[in-house]
């Protein structure tokens, strides 16, 4: 399971491009995105289904969305984190399916998925890396957040890690070169860190399931019973929404025209029978919220429509 500690902690977005903890350690960095987006072409490289664990500040989820993919699955453990993931609207794609709670809740119970990525904060992905061969596809690819300070023996990642990996996968690596990493001081308040500035080589791992491999289906029966798990996110997003500051954000936000406009985004999309396509759905999404969720990225919301419907054309052209 998570690290309880960190689980019951408060987490802060900070305006200069951090996730901290409530003691002012760095959780996640804007630095981090270039890692984030060459980790989504790994994994997007089949489409079809992929599957996020640990949303953190949302990089590697924002850049999987501008593949051509049928679904987009996220764990999230953190409440902070999924209340960011609420407010910020991701719940309204049409093609994205989110859980709060822990991944050991559900991995038992999913199907299998295109491209898989792992990022979560405070525990080890061991136990994780066990289960990935039952839900990822024969032709999937998998992928994780690689800290290189785990590479003692020069293999290019943690000795466990590679032990339960090279059981079942064959292991490549991309290699990225980072051109920024924010200082130590801006990773801790007390001079730990969990990335040198001097560790400028970035190895993207890329697994593929060994042609030999070959894993136990699980029991159908626990499969169907696994539905009873959803349920813990229903409730807790029910919650989220009904006693806290965000309802409006969550529930008909003002820069989607509010719950009772006629013309709300979403009734107008399901009026226009978008609600099935992720690509003209995004494109009113943005062009209806520039300039009113964020006046300061009215562009960037313009350019994310543009980007929508630049990839619906060329669907259509193939």
């Amino acid at each position: 399971m998570n690290n309880k500690a960190y689980i019951n902690q408060k987490l802060t977005y900070t305006e200069d491009g951090r996730l901290l903890d409530e003691n002012g350690n760095a959780v996640m960095m804007d630095w981090e995105t270039p890692i984030m987006e060459k980790s989504a072409e790994i994994i997007c490289k089949k489409g079809g289904k992929i599957l996020n664990v640990g949303f953190g500040m949302g990089l590697v989820d924002s850049f999987i969305e501008k593949y051509d993919i049928q679904e987009h699955w996220i764990i999230e453990p953190h409440l902070d984190v999924y209340t960011k993931i609420l407010e910020d609207g991701w719940h309204l794609n049409p093609r994205v399916r989110i859980m709060y709670g822990d991944w050991q809740w559900y991995v038992k119970y999913m199907p299998k998925f295109d491209g898989i990525y792992i990022d979560t904060w405070d525990e080890e992905i061991y136990g994780f890396e066990e289960h990935v061969p039952n839900i990822l596809k024969d032709d999937g690819i998998f992928s994780f957040f690689n800290n290189p300070r785990g590479d003692e023996e020069g293999i290019h990642m943690a000795k466990r890690d590679f032990e339960i990996l090279s059981e079942w996968g064959e292991i490549t690596f991309e290699t990225l070169e980072l051109e920024k990493i924010d200082d130590i001081d801006k990773q801790t308040t007390n001079g730990w860190f969990y990335w040198h500035p001097s560790w400028k080589t970035y190895y993207c791992p890329i697994i593929k399931k060994k042609n030999s491999f070959k894993m136990e289906i699980t029991d159908v029966m626990k499969k169907l019973e696994g539905k009873e798990l959803f349920r813990h996110t229903v409730e807790t997003t029910k919650d989220i929404v009904e006693n806290s500051n965000i309802k409006e954000m969550v529930n008909g936000p003002a820069h989607y025209g509010g719950v009772d406009n006629p013309y709300e985004v979403i009734k107008v999309c399901e009026a226009w029978g978008l609600e099935y396509d992720a690509y003209l759905f995004n494109v009113v999404k943005y062009v209806a919220r520039a300039g009113k969720k964020d006046d300061t990225k009215e562009l960037e919301d313009l350019k994310k429509a543009a980007f929508y419907l630049d990839r619906k054309i060329k669907n259509l052209e193939k």
